[in-house]
């Protein structure tokens, strides 16, 4: 993926001022009661908590914010490599946008066969 990243002018030109990856909590959702407390009962950790997920530029990108600056060439090429963007939750969950996330998707299945 940093190959096709490298190769992309866009990717190329956009600056990356705040990353985030691997950081051990709870999804923040109703079973928690809105808190980021890994000792709550129901606690579902978040795929940060795997190092499966990213956050890019949150400043810029953030949760919920109708306005983003992540480029969708660089969506295409995290989503050619089985990343899910969450730029697309409003169409998927119905849930509000968050532009600055990715997270991969790997199809366990696929390999039970």
């Amino acid at each position: 993926m940093s190959d096709a990243l490298s190769k992309n002018n866009v990717a190329k030109k956009y600056k990356i001022n705040t990353i985030g990856a691997y950081i051990f909590r709870c999804n923040v959702n109703a079973s928690t009661s809105g808190k980021n407390d890994l000792c709550s009962e129901g606690c579902v950790l978040s795929a940060h908590s795997f190092g499966i997920a990213v956050d890019i530029n949150w400043d810029e990108n953030c949760n919920g914010c109708s306005n983003y600056t992540m480029p969708m060439e660089i969506v295409d090429i995290f989503e050619s490599y089985g990343f899910r963007w969450g730029g697309r939750y409003k169409s998927i969950f119905g849930s509000r946008i968050d532009a600055m996330h990715f997270e991969y998707m790997y199809d366990l299945c696929k390999d039970l066969k």
